[in-house]
């Protein structure tokens, strides 16, 4: 499979940008980081820290086959994340677990919305 450096590199990019996003961005970004996951199952890689792994903050080119190599660090800081459903998210992913059933099957868009704090609620 190709594609895999290509969206393992996407994945982590979506980590890393859940860590700065608000809570219900980044419950968005780590629906659709799991899902392509799940659509390509060689990504799976960056979950598994071997000894051979790296911990790179920038890759720059996207089909590099070395990205199958990069740790996912992002999802342990996400696993402390202040957000309950963002921790849920999270800690799903790294342990290659099934997605709690509201997040199967919701689009990334309806789950920003259900998080939203436009409100004023913290959902």
């Amino acid at each position: 499979n190709l594609l895999a450096p290509r969206v393992a590199s996407f994945i982590l990019k979506l980590l890393s940008a859940a860590l700065l996003a608000p809570h219900a961005h980044a419950a968005a970004m780590l629906c659709t980081a799991a899902r392509l996951l799940a659509a390509c199952p060689r990504a799976e890689s960056i979950l598994h820290a071997s000894e051979g792994s790296a911990v790179r903050a920038q890759i720059t080119d996207p089909d590099n086959p070395a990205t199958l190599q990069v740790t996912a660090w992002q999802l342990a800081a996400l696993q402390r994340h202040y957000h309950p459903p963002v921790v849920e998210l999270a800690r799903a992913i790294a342990t290659q677990a099934q997605l709690p059933s509201r997040f199967t099957r919701a689009a990334p868009l309806n789950v920003m919305r259900a998080f939203s704090a436009e409100s004023g609620n913290f959902n």
